[in-house]
């Protein structure tokens, strides 16, 4: 299964919100869109920290899943490990995510914006 299509993650309990991956990574530990998943709803209920493994996990699996590196990105900036941020959002916009304006919106992001790092990001984009 894709990415695209599985549902976004709604809600703020991570015990039910986390079943159903938990559950697809019993069935096949391989499964790539699971452990993001699953990192995205540890993410979503502010566990930034438990968000890490699942998502790391993931792209172990595929490394070209540029969301799970951007996902990636924002726990490590909400984290405050600005270096990792950085080069996981490299790393994204480097597969292809492209989106300048969702990655200039995205208050995950806001710990980074001041970087030089990040304003070589965004300028990559922008040419």
């Amino acid at each position: 299964m894709s990415l695209g299509n599985r549902n976004q993650i709604g809600g703020s309990s991570t015990r039910g919100s986390c079943n159903p991956y938990r559950k697809a990574i019993r069935i096949d530990p391989d499964d790539a869109d699971a452990h993001y998943y699953l990192g995205l709803a540890y993410g979503k209920s502010g566990k930034h920290q438990e968000a890490i493994a699942p998502i790391k996990q993931a792209i172990k699996i595929n490394p070209d899943l540029e969301l799970a590196h951007y996902n990636l990105a924002c726990r490590y900036s909400l984290l405050g490990d600005v270096s990792k941020a950085l080069k996981s959002l490299g790393k994204a916009i480097d597969l292809g995510f492209d989106n300048i304006k969702h990655i200039e919106n995205d208050s995950d992001l806001n710990g980074l914006r001041d970087e030089a790092g990040y304003k070589k990001l965004i300028n990559k984009l922008k040419r």
